[in-house]
């Protein structure tokens, strides 16, 4: 996982990886560089949990969930000059009980963790 500022919220997020497509980038492409990026981590498998729009009330954009599975890690991050995040190691139980209250605030973080446990992987 990834702490990082969020400046809306004014406070740290423990989140999972995540980011946004390159120009002609598919979603898989674009979800195995961001976590290569943000983590230093690649994955030898990769598989798409579940599509979302996170408010679809005003919004249009779809954000894509992935679960990566067989990891390695490359040992160094590959962020943009504008961000900043600390890689951690953190516990599906530990993640799973602090759902909702911080450090976990992401509301998509949520999303991602009930696609998982529907997933039953």
């Amino acid at each position: 996982m990834v702490r990082q500022w969020r400046h809306g919220a004014r406070e740290l997020s423990l989140e999972f990886p995540g980011g946004v497509f390159e120009k002609g980038e598919n979603a898989e492409l674009a979800a195995a560089r961001e976590m290569r990026e943000e983590t230093g981590y690649t994955s030898k498998r990769i598989e798409k949990l579940g599509v979302f729009n996170p408010n679809p009330a005003i919004m249009s954009n779809r954000v894509h969930f992935f679960l990566a599975l067989e990891l390695e890690s490359t040992g160094k991050q590959h962020l943009d000059e504008d961000e900043f995040a600390d890689v951690e190691t953190v516990s599906f139980k530990e993640v799973l009980a602090g759902m909702g209250k911080p450090p976990f605030i992401h509301a998509l973080m949520g999303t991602a963790m009930c696609l998982y446990l529907k997933a039953g992987i």
